[in-house]
């Protein structure tokens, strides 16, 4: 009989090894870990749908919130609706944000209305509210942001916005 001994200051306490727990205490130990997850939607609590049919891919930013200056915003998400990518045009200057470690963003999908907050290279920031169309193309709504460029500095107050399905 294999066993696996802890020795303690007070006792020695011998615990079998897993070949010898038997199927029956196996199946116990299995149970007992998967029963919460499984008691989850018996007790009525929702169970979250990721938002990835919604937000998944690339999004333009146009609309009158958009500067001369600015051009090609394009924002990213992945299949969970985590913002993966930051990409626009400042004059000549194309600003890319595509490391995790500097994009800090949440984005939420309730019905159709979609919040999104973001925070990238740690001077940067948008934030946009607005209604997703039926066809879920479009976004339209509101947004602010500020950008920094070195010493290029581009603001603008909340404005009419529309984020677009690329």
């Amino acid at each position: 009989m294999p066993s696996i001994t802890f020795r303690t200051a007070r006792a020695v306490v011998a615990t079998p090894t897993r070949a010898r727990l038997g199927h029956r205490a196996q199946r116990r130990q299995l149970i007992a870990w998967l029963a919460p997850l499984l008691l989850v939607p018996l007790s009525g609590c929702p169970i979250p749908t990721p938002i990835a049919s919604v937000l998944e891919g690339t999004w333009e930013l146009t609309g009158d919130v958009v500067s001369p200056e600015l051009s090609n915003f394009l924002i990213t998400f992945d299949r969970n609706g985590e913002i993966t990518r930051l990409q626009y045009q400042v004059d000549a200057f194309t600003v890319t944000a595509d490391d995790p470690g500097f994009i800090d963003g949440n984005s939420s999908v309730n019905s159709t209305d979609i919040n999104i907050v973001v925070t990238w290279l740690a001077v940067n920031n948008l934030v946009f509210d607005g209604l997703l169309n039926d066809a879920q193309t479009q976004i339209v709504g509101t947004a602010s942001y500020q950008l920094r460029l070195g010493s290029i500095t581009v603001e603008a107050p909340a404005g009419n916005a529309v984020l677009t399905k690329r």
